[in-house]
């Protein structure tokens, strides 16, 4: 590519999902305000995530785990393709309370595959679950995203169940 001046670049900002702008001029921005992404186009119609100087970005909710009955699926976050994420911390601040099985993962939306999964998430009192601490074959390593990515927490507590809260952290670039 040959460095050329541009004058006139252009900034957008919408869902992640929405389509991006195309013949725009290089150097146009565009802001995914759901989830916080800058991107940058060099050649007009091709974006890139937009490094913010080395920082991680975090993603925390505490997800209410008391409804008892079959699993039970909540949305946490959509990262956008090129990020990468680094760390999911699961630490139980209310243990279930279920009368038999009792699960919490993290994991991908329609993927079987988890970044934390039951066996790595026991869900009494017991401490700080982590992607990288991990103890199965699943996805236990940083993972650059191929695609736009939904994060789901997926959880069991039998229907006799009344209590169980588990705070995710989400740390990406």
């Amino acid at each position: 590519m040959t460095v050329r001046k541009e004058s006139v670049i252009q900034k957008f900002i919408g869902l992640a999902t929405d389509g991006k702008p195309s013949s725009v001029p290089a150097g146009s921005t565009f802001y995914a305000y759901d989830i916080g992404c800058l991107y940058i186009t060099h050649d007009g119609t091709n974006y890139v995530v937009m490094p913010r100087n080395n920082q991680p970005m975090t993603y925390s909710e505490v997800v209410d785990c008391s409804a008892g009955g079959s699993a039970q699926t909540e949305a946490l976050i959509t990262l956008a393709t090129g990020q990468v994420i680094q760390e999911i911390v699961c630490i139980v601040t209310e243990a279930f309370n279920g009368n038999a099985t009792k699960t919490f993962e993290v994991g991908i939306a329609a993927n079987t595959d988890k970044y934390i999964d039951p066996v790595d998430c026991p869900v009494t009192l017991a401490g700080i679950m982590t992607l990288t601490g991990g103890t199965t074959n699943d996805q236990k390593t940083p993972e650059v995203l191929a695609a736009s990515t939904p994060l789901i927490a997926t959880w069991t507590n039998t229907a006799a169940a009344t209590t169980g809260k588990i705070k995710v952290t989400i740390i990406y670039y």
